[in-house]
């Protein structure tokens, strides 16, 4: 029993870093193309749904669940990362400095005001693609 504890405890940690490491390459990419690559949302939600299959005993819903928030933690580290950005450039910060001094609340409002209705939508879009691909391999391997 604790191996598979253990286990578990490093496939959450592997999705984790892997939605944070996509949310941190989302947000360079943004930065070198100075936008929002909102397109980016779908590479995100590919590695969702691979650090969500990882996740061993994990039935349908539980893996739908898991592939749609990291596609979503992946998306808020790249807006937060951006938002960092931002601040540090237009208020002469160090970025590291930036980062802690930026709470979530204008984070959130930074990105409100810069992502349009339809990059908005790519990214829920997104997350629901990357629940429903990862809802459909657990069904499918289930059945088979």
């Amino acid at each position: 029993m604790p191996a598979r504890l253990f286990m578990s405890f490093v496939a959450l940690v592997a999705a984790l870093l892997l939605a944070v490491g996509s949310g941190a390459a989302w947000a360079m990419i943004a930065i070198v193309l100075r936008g929002e690559a909102a397109w980016m949302a779908l590479p995100a939600a590919m590695a969702a749904v691979i650090g969500a299959t990882g996740m061993v005993r994990a039935v349908a819903w539980r893996r739908a669940l898991a592939a749609g928030l990291l596609t979503g933690l992946a998306a808020a580290v790249a807006m937060y990362l951006k938002a960092g950005l931002l601040i540090a450039g237009g208020l002469g910060l160090d970025f590291a400095d930036a980062l802690t001094a930026l709470g979530p609340e204008m984070a959130i409002a930074m990105a409100r005001a810069r992502l349009s209705p339809l990059e908005q939508a790519t990214i829920v879009v997104c997350s629901l693609l990357a629940a429903g691909v990862a809802w459909h391999q657990t069904s499918r391997r289930a059945a088979g």
